[in-house]
């Protein structure tokens, strides 16, 4: 299995001006673009499973609904302490795999298709979630974060590949969230893999140098 982070940041390295910020506003302010959309989109359509927390979900709105290269509906998991709000669209996407993670068990509130609750308990969150995935026969990963939910993964070892799009602004916001929420025992390094121009964005891919 391949866990490829996939982050926008700004040129100060923040993934968003302060917490909650909608993909609405995230467009507006210059933060993303049709052209970062249009990629990640390319990018939901190679993989398996599609890894979020439940902030960055109920920001974006609800799941991308993309048929990937191999004809099927990529996994949704969601990481979430409380569970989902009920009224997200997310939980109206029945044609779509969606599995919501806690550390207890979530009473899900009404939703149509299936939504398979899994609760880690006292095993680690993101290894909980790389073992079913795997047993579900998923081979290519996808990492949304925030960044908190990228901690976990970093912190486990468990992320091979970064695709970051840099974005041109500068956001200087005391409330603006990190690419990975503090604190790790050591620092990530990398290897750069490849570089794009794409309009006004660079989008770098980098793989994970394991020690």
């Amino acid at each position: 299995m391949i866990v490829t982070n996939v982050m926008a940041i700004s040129l100060d390295g923040r993934i968003a001006s302060r917490p909650g910020e909608t993909d609405r506003e995230r467009l507006e302010s210059g933060f993303t673009s049709k052209d970062d959309f249009e990629h990640l989109q390319g990018l939901v359509r190679t993989t398996d499973a599609i890894i979020v927390g439940s902030s960055s979900l109920q920001a974006s709105g609800q799941a991308f609904p993309l048929v990937n290269d191999r004809g099927r509906f990529p996994i949704w998991v969601v990481m979430s302490r409380k569970g989902l709000p009920a009224g997200q669209a997310f939980y109206d996407q029945a044609e779509l795999p969606r599995w919501v993670v806690s550390e207890k068990p979530l009473a899900l509130p009404a939703h149509r298709g299936q939504v398979r609750g899994i609760a880690y308990g006292d095993r680690p969150a993101a290894e909980t979630i790389v073992t079913a995935l795997a047993d579900a026969g998923c081979e290519r990963v996808l990492l949304f974060g925030g960044a908190s939910v990228n901690r976990e993964f970093y912190s486990a070892g468990l992320v091979d590949r970064l695709i970051v799009t840099i974005c041109p602004l500068i956001l200087a916001q005391s409330g603006a969230l990190p690419l990975v929420e503090p604190t790790l025992d050591k620092p990530i390094m990398f290897r750069l893999a490849s570089s794009q121009v794409l309009g006004n964005l660079v989008i770098l891919s980098y793989d994970l140098i394991k020690r």
